[in-house]
């Protein structure tokens, strides 16, 4: 099945649009890298940040851990209730 006009439009916008996104972020990236490389401040905020993030991620495995515990607590309180209840 053929597609239509508008559809080849949409598609040649949509390309343009992330071609240009595409350029901006390699732009972007390697002016980080060189601020990176010289600037001492912007290096030591970005360990700063990356520090931060990690562990932000540290706590919410651990609290997600610590949720299925509970969880799989409650689940085995309940069989327990209903085999009693069964015996």
């Amino acid at each position: 099945m053929p597609r239509s006009e508008a559809l080849k439009e949409a598609q040649k916008r949509y390309r343009a649009k992330v071609d240009r996104y595409e350029n901006i972020k390699k732009i972007n990236t390697k002016s980080n890298k060189k601020r990176y490389a010289e600037d001492e401040t912007f290096r030591e905020n970005a360990k700063l940040k990356q520090r931060e993030y990690y562990q932000i991620k540290k706590e919410r495995i651990k609290q997600e851990k610590e949720q299925d515990i509970k969880e799989n607590d409650e689940i085995d309180e309940t069989q327990d209730i209903k085999e009693n209840e069964n015996v």
